[in-house]
């Protein structure tokens, strides 16, 4: 090419023209994959017309990529390993609850009571809104579900007291499994997690529904058989080490001995 004066610079890949340059050079970009060139250059001259190369098979590697590190360092979980205690804790409340639920659910069939049927239904959405989160057990007590659970301690406690004394039990069953809802959706946090104000506020409304102090107090009621009140208190107030609850239980038993 020194010697003769190029005019062009055409590049064919088996026999098809896929280039021209003025300079003797074809810059072919690499791809993700290998390409295989049968290549051949035709020149124009002035001086000698067209002269042809002989062809010539060309590899054009593939681009490399950064392989992965084969061992990369793991990347931290930002969520803590779960204590395996409350792991355990965990399990034993979603046992329980959905033992109550069946054991509601159960008595529910057993009477014609359609104004227990009614009452019994709104304890059992409560269970179901607490065994389908339990992120509760744990959680910043929810403000909502503590007022669903205000609102069934009242509407029950209204029932015992517009019932004849014949018909209290069945809303005092009631009253008992939602009440051990309530210690159960509690049952499962560290004692700083304890002193809550919605908790207390569920404590004290219990309490008030029983203080012989008010004249709408239920343990002024007849007709209600305390035999499984007795039991649920006791089963709780060993958990529950701490002075304002101990007192909750003490005052309950008092109240109703």
């Amino acid at each position: 090419t020194e010697d003769i004066q190029a005019e062009a610079f055409s590049w064919f890949n088996d026999a098809k023209l896929i280039s021209t340059t003025a300079e003797p050079v074809l810059e072919i970009p690499q791809e993700e994959k290998e390409q295989l060139f049968k290549l051949q250059v035709v020149v124009k001259t002035s001086a000698c017309g067209t002269l042809e190369s002989e062809y010539q098979e060309v590899r054009v590697p593939a681009i490399e990529t950064d392989s992965p590190d084969p061992d990369p360092d793991p990347i931290p979980d930002p969520t803590p390993e779960p204590d395996p205690e409350t792991d355990t804790c965990t399990d034993e409340v979603s046992k329980k609850l959905n033992t109550n639920k069946e054991e509601i659910v159960t008595a529910l069939k057993q009477t014609d009571n359609q104004q227990v049927k009614d009452a019994g239904q709104k304890i059992i959405a409560i269970y179901d809104t607490l065994i389908n989160r339990p992120d509760l057990f744990k959680s910043e007590f929810d403000a909502a579900f503590a007022k669903k659970l205000e609102t069934a301690f009242t509407e029950l406690s209204e029932l015992l007291f517009k019932n004849k004394p014949e018909q209290r039990q069945p809303y005092f069953s009631l009253y008992l499994k939602l009440q051990e809802l309530f210690y159960l959706s509690i049952y499962c946090r560290d004692k700083q997690f304890l002193d809550n104000d919605l908790i207390f506020s569920i404590l004290n409304l219990i309490e008030n529904q029983f203080n012989p102090q008010f004249d709408i107090a239920i343990s002024l009621l007849e007709g209600i058989n305390y035999k499984n009140w007795y039991a649920l208190l006791n089963d709780y107030s060993s958990h529950f080490k701490v002075d304002r609850y101990q007192n909750h239980f003490n005052q309950l038993l008092q109240w109703t001995s």
